[in-house]
């Protein structure tokens, strides 16, 4: 039964609900503990939230009747610790409905549900396995470069290369291997022609040790223009570099710096940005990709920038409120009062001195 359920799923969702099943499982099952479990799977079905869907209650149903067997969804059978190079052939294959009936199984969680059963009825540790899966669908509640299927793809399977568009041509399978390869692209082309790219984030993230999240989050999906994004993109190749080498990249760093330099502009201070702009071909020459990203981002630079303005705009406030002052009727009336005042001392100290004077003559 199982196996018919798994091969047919959108018609024996119908089934499953009818009273009819239920008094079959009733009358023919004499498992009562598989009768009672089965009746829970269908009655937490009752909702329409996503993960209680016709699929997934036909998925959990196949694994209740059958839990030594495979893991059925949506007419796919398949054991999921395949699961790795059954994506890898998919997106080799470019065959995106079976890649989104993956990820629509493991975003549902299904994997864990049928390690849970196998766990019930086989001796052996699936705890790892569980934990994988569990990070996995994770990561696909999140839909920017780095994540997805392209990040499942590489974390499922540790010896696959990097399948980037950029890379057709070589076969990247360390990260190693990443920098040089992008340095020859540049010499032999000038340029790359894009710079965010959803194989070589995602690669890079289950390749790289070290926290690559923080850096992932502030790249945006199909911002190819945002320098934001561009930053980022060169702070996660820049960590690559840290680790595997080579020393210096120094076409692939002229071309990023050229890509790059509008970001000087986000200074406020004109001294600062011409100074930034003059350094800039010395951080080129050392064929750094952190040094170039801190140079134009640059945390402390930007926070001195930003007090600098705020003092500026303090000042100029304090300037325009003085300046209104100086102008304002009331203030040269007060003027033109005092100057009258000690215009008329003036006068008479110096009619006082004059009379002495005359006097002593």
């Amino acid at each position: 039964m199982a196996h018919a359920f798994g091969a047919s799923p959108e018609a024996d969702s119908k089934i499953i609900r009818t009273k009819e099943f239920d008094g079959w499982l009733v009358r023919g099952v004499a498992d009562a503990a598989l009768v009672e479990q089965i009746g829970e799977i269908i009655m937490h079905s009752g909702s329409k939230s996503k993960d209680t869907s016709d699929d997934v209650l036909v998925s959990k149903i196949c694994v209740a009747l059958d839990p030594l067997g495979p893991l059925r969804y949506k007419g796919m059978v398949t054991n999921p610790y395949g699961f790795g190079t059954t994506l890898a052939a998919a997106m080799e294959a470019g065959d995106k409905e079976k890649v989104q009936l993956i990820a629509d199984c493991i975003g549902r969680g299904l994997p864990s549900d049928w390690l849970k059963q196998r766990a019930l009825n086989l001796s052996g540790d699936f705890a790892n396995l569980d934990k994988e899966f569990r990070r996995l669908q994770q990561l696909f509640k999140h839909t920017g470069p780095g994540y997805g299927m392209e990040r499942a793809l590489y974390e499922m399977n540790p010896f696959v290369p990097c399948e980037s568009e950029l890379l057709k041509n070589d076969y990247i399978y360390s990260l190693r291997d990443l920098p040089p390869a992008l340095e020859h692209i540049v010499r032999e082309n000038g340029e790359l022609p894009f710079l965010i790219d959803r194989h070589i984030a995602a690669f890079i993230a289950a390749r790289l040790k070290g926290p690559t999240e923080q850096i992932l989050t502030t790249i945006d999906d199909g911002q190819d223009k945002s320098l934001h994004s561009k930053l980022a993109m060169v702070k996660l190749l820049g960590a690559v570099q840290k680790e595997y080498g080579p020393e210096a990249v120094p076409n692939l760093t002229g071309w990023l710096s050229e890509e790059l330099a509008p970001t000087i502009d986000q200074f406020k201070s004109k001294s600062l940005r011409e100074e930034l702009r003059r350094q800039l071909s010395n951080v080129v020459a050392k064929g750094n990709l952190s040094a170039l990203h801190d140079h134009l981002n640059s945390n402390k630079l930007i926070k001195r920038d930003q007090m600098a303005k705020s003092q500026a705009v303090r000042e100029f406030t304090d300037a325009t409120a003085k300046i209104n002052q100086l102008i304002s009727k009331e203030f040269q009336q007060d003027a033109l009062r005092t100057g009258w005042g000690m215009a008329a001392g003036g006068s008479m100290m110096l009619a006082v001195a004059t009379v002495v004077i005359l006097i002593v003559w």
